[in-house]
């Protein structure tokens, strides 16, 4: 049984009648962020605040902004996309582990010595 996941997505728009320092203080308190990070929700681009929800819980996020007097929608996440593999940090192990690989693939300079047979007069003592 697989469910459609859907994400939260806010714009920087304010409901009607609502004015922007009002907006601001209340999604503050909503988020418990303080005001620079609530600044850089305010950009006029797309902002992902919330993946990965079932439909029940990204229409709670949807309606917690609008109390707060900010405009947000609900978009359906991608079919192959799933709540684990979108976060920051699964990105960031799964690009250790390539680094890791490349690194293991590498050849090591220090590993690598000249063959000594090529200078066979430095093994042998000079015949004179």
């Amino acid at each position: 049984m697989s469910s459609q996941l859907y994400r939260v997505v806010f714009n920087g728009e304010i409901n009607r009648g609502n004015t922007l320092a009002h907006v601001k203080r209340d999604l503050a308190a909503l988020f418990q962020a303080d005001a620079e990070i609530i600044e850089q929700l305010f950009t006029g681009r797309p902002i992902v605040l919330k993946q990965g929800l079932d439909a029940e819980t990204a229409i709670q996020y949807v309606s917690a902004m609008s109390r707060a007097g900010a405009v947000s929608r609900m978009e359906p996440m991608p079919a192959g996309a799933s709540k684990k593999s979108t976060g920051f940090i699964e990105r960031r192990q799964a690009e250790r582990r390539q680094r890791q690989a490349v690194r293991r693939q590498r050849l090591r300079h220090e590993s690598m010595t000249p063959d000594r047979r090529a200078h066979k007069d430095r093994r042998s003592p000079k015949k004179t």
